[in-house]
């Protein structure tokens, strides 16, 4: 931690051009480009596997897409049509859409993803390399540092698909401020201004790492204010103070961005993902993972049991950098600021096991203290694994501090080396690197073919559905010429749920009803064509075509064409309703059936209203005439013979 006696300044001094900075900067990059950037195709090919990472692709498209065609970035139609989508509760990243615009105009959004995704590890490094230097003054200790946030374990698994996780840059330099202002080396002017800027602009990347950031930092503040030197104490409660004057501020500039969280508040899911099943595992930080380099093959029996997903498995440390860690709390534990980044790397490590400790793959049961926080607005969506992130750059920060206190010549060269020994231990598997292909758009889906065949601005239904199929992709390639009621930008939103058709499409399987529940959301969603990629799965492919509808075969995929809506014999279902399990059978409060060109028998009974009760009133609307029912136990009511909606 840096003096507190330092002459406080105006603006900290400008460093970033000296020898060792340049040198660090080139040198990180230079790691990132040989280890993820140099199998080429940029514009045609991505890092990465799955629809993850094209779906920051057309996040990075659709912000200046969407600003210079003057639509409301905030909210896109153009995936599920025609309700649309609100893209304050996606990844949508418009931070670094806006930064990448003109590589996203000029070279497209492939190019532009791949870019930052190679870059991101760098740049990391290198602004973690500043914080160590900030806090140890020795330049070769801090690459040491950065190199182990930028190349860490987390780094590498959020690497293989979500930008908004990887592109941490901004992370240590919030860090730097922090630290420069509790050394006093900064106004608090200056600090309060910068520091609302980067939180903005990390809050316009992700919104995720500026929660966990302010809670685990009011934790880790709490430990330096307890276990640090006492005389500091008056310094972190001007920190904390200024740090909630910045908050304030940039829940100010924010204001945008609230108004359209609340707005589509009632289209999220209670639980966007499961937080105990994406806690880190025990034994991940000893145990390599498919994203490391040596050692996987030789765990793997154990690892593949772990929860979550090799993006979401990046607790791994390494032996060698946890004995370091173990080295410097022995040796300098009497030192009271070491000892609070000591403990608070331990409290990190316990926050990321999430609420039940996970050993291997299963849950002992045993509760951990961040059981409390799945209680907590917006942080209860945080997913605990993820928070390895910040041990990753403590970590960095404790091994270069015991390397730049080593005593001696001697001592300092074996520091070193063990260190560099630590650094091995994380080199990425290349395997789990591999470019990937981009679908490639059908030629009958894109211009002029698309206009000829459906007319301007078509709506679009691709199979495989959501986040299994090409749908993100084509849309991309074909620059958003047409709307698609489907996509993927995170979770399914709720009112999509309300179609039959929609679960049966998830799954991959067709239920009994499929037929009318396709033709009902086809007709409700306004969709012009089935546009089926290859590797629709069979059943569904056959479940499709047995509707009998117009097909067209071209470049691998199936073209379905939606007969008028006139010709549709079919019915829905719509409203607040839960399925009972039989076909066709509903409980709700309010309730929508539409029909095609038959009248449909409707039938209402009380079978399991408790005689106890008073009996139900229910108000039916048929063709703008109502009708008012008292539904009790022994209540049947027919209604047929009646085109309902």
């Amino acid at each position: 931690m840096t003096s507190m006696t330092r002459k406080e300044t105006e603006l900290p001094p400008h460093r970033f051009w000296r020898p060792a900075p340049v040198f660090a900067l080139v040198f990180f990059l230079f790691l990132s480009f040989i280890w993820f950037g140099s199998n080429g195709g940029w514009s045609t090919r991505y890092l990465g596997g799955g629809n993850d990472p094209i779906t920051f692709m057309w996040l990075l498209n659709w912000w200046p897409f969407a600003i210079r065609h003057g639509l409301n970035p905030w909210w896109s139609r153009y995936i599920w049509y025609p309700s649309g989508y609100d893209l304050a509760w996606a990844t949508s990243v418009p931070i670094l859409a806006l930064c990448a615009a003109p590589l996203t105009l000029s070279k497209g959004a492939v190019f532009a993803f791949n870019m930052l995704s190679v870059l991101s590890p760098g740049l990391s490094a290198w602004t973690a390399y500043f914080l160590g230097r900030e806090i140890t003054r020795d330049d070769l200790a801090s690459l040491f540092g950065g190199f182990f946030f930028g190349f860490s374990a987390y780094e590498y698994g959020q690497m293989l698909g979500h930008l908004n996780l990887d592109f941490i840059c901004l992370v240590p330099l919030i860090l730097l401020l922090a630290v420069k202002r509790f050394g006093g080396t900064i106004s608090r002017r200056w600090f309060i201004t910068l520091l609302t800027i980067l939180l903005f602009l990390e809050f316009g990347i992700s919104m995720e790492i500026v929660a966990s950031l302010l809670v685990l930092g009011a934790f880790v503040w709490a430990i330096f204010w307890r276990f640090g030197e006492p005389e500091d104490r008056q310094a972190l409660w001007r920190l904390a103070f200024e740090v909630v004057a910045s908050i304030f501020c940039v829940l100010i500039l924010t204001i945008p961005y609230a108004v359209s969280l609340m707005r589509g508040a009632s289209t999220v899911p209670p639980e966007i993902n499961s937080v105990e099943f994406f806690s880190a595992n025990l034994l991940n930080f000893i145990l390599p993972t498919w994203p490391e380099r040596f050692g996987y093959f030789m765990v793997k029996p154990l690892v593949d049991n772990f929860t979550g997903n090799p993006a979401e498995q990046g607790a791994y440390l390494g032996i060698p950098l946890i004995l370091i860690l173990i080295l410097t709390a022995r040796q300098y534990w009497g030192e009271r600021r070491l000892r609070a980044l000591i403990l608070s790397i331990l409290l990190l490590i316990l926050a990321s096991l999430g609420p039940f400790l996970h050993i291997t793959g299963k849950s002992t049961g045993i509760p951990l203290p961040w059981l409390p926080m799945t209680d907590l607005p917006l942080i209860k969506s945080a997913l605990p694994t993820r928070f390895t992130m910040f041990v990753s750059l403590a970590a960095g920060i404790t091994a270069a501090f015991w390397i730049a206190k080593s005593s001696g010549m001697a001592s300092r060269i074996g520091r070193i080396a063990f260190t560099a020994l630590a650094a091995l231990f994380l080199l990425p598997n290349p395997l789990a690197f591999a470019w990937s292909n981009m679908p490639k758009l059908p030629a009958a889906l894109a211009k002029p073919a698309l206009s000829a065949q459906l007319g301007n601005k078509p709506n679009i239904l691709v199979l495989p559905f959501a986040s299994e199929g090409p749908g993100m992709a084509w849309q991309l390639e074909g620059n958003l010429d047409f709307t698609q009621s489907g996509g993927y930008v995170g979770f399914v939103p709720n009112q999509a749920w309300q179609w039959a058709a929609v679960h049966d499409l998830t799954i991959g399987t067709p239920s009994s009803s499929f037929a009318n529940s396709m033709a009902a959301f086809c007709v409700g969603q306004h969709v012009s064509e089935i546009a089926m990629a290859p590797d629709t799965p069979e059943i569904l492919q056959q479940a499709v075509l047995a509707l009998g509808w117009p097909v067209t075969r071209t470049d691998g995929a199936i073209l379905v064409r939606v007969p008028p809506a006139t010709s549709l014999d079919y019915f829905a279902v719509l409203g607040d309703y839960w399925p009972s399990g039989k076909a066709f059978n509903w409980i709700g409060k309010n309730i929508t059936i539409s029909t095609g060109k038959h009248d449909l028998l409707l039938t209402m009974r009380g079978l399991n209203r408790p005689t106890s009760l008073p009996p139900v009133t229910v108000s039916v609307m048929i063709v703008g005439k109502q009708r008012i029912f008292q539904v009790n136990r022994s209540t049947l009511i027919h209604l047929g013979n009646l085109c309902v909606g």
